[in-house]
């Protein structure tokens, strides 16, 4: 699938999760009250929680745009691992940090 289609498929998605929940939820009256607060919200004032679920979405992107960044550095058939790097890269997260805390988790873990 082209790279515009998968994330008009991811847009389509969302929407149609979005749409599933309001419409199960419309006819009460808090949610409506907080969807229209939060319309009027910027991303960085909502709750970590509100961002948790924006963030689910955020990552569904990244991991699409990993994906054609492979591509585009000739990476034809990329790997779990080809894509995991190249997410961490575009997250600035630490595999290293990570590696030490799962190995400390399943060292201690074990005792």
């Amino acid at each position: 699938m082209e790279y515009k289609e998968r994330l008009a498929d991811l847009e389509h998605e969302q929407w149609s999760h979005w749409t599933k929940y309001m419409i199960d939820n419309m006819h009460i009256g808090e949610c409506v009250e907080r969807w229209k607060g939060q319309t009027k919200t910027d991303y960085k004032d909502l709750s970590e929680k509100e961002k948790d679920s924006d963030r689910i979405w955020a990552d569904k992107i990244m991991a699409i745009n990993s994906i054609r960044i492979a591509q585009y550095c000739n990476i034809e058939e990329p790997t779990s691992f080809d894509l995991f790097k190249l997410f961490a890269d575009l997250t600035g997260f630490d595999i290293d940090v990570f590696n030490k805390k799962l190995k400390n988790k399943l060292f201690k873990d074990k005792e």
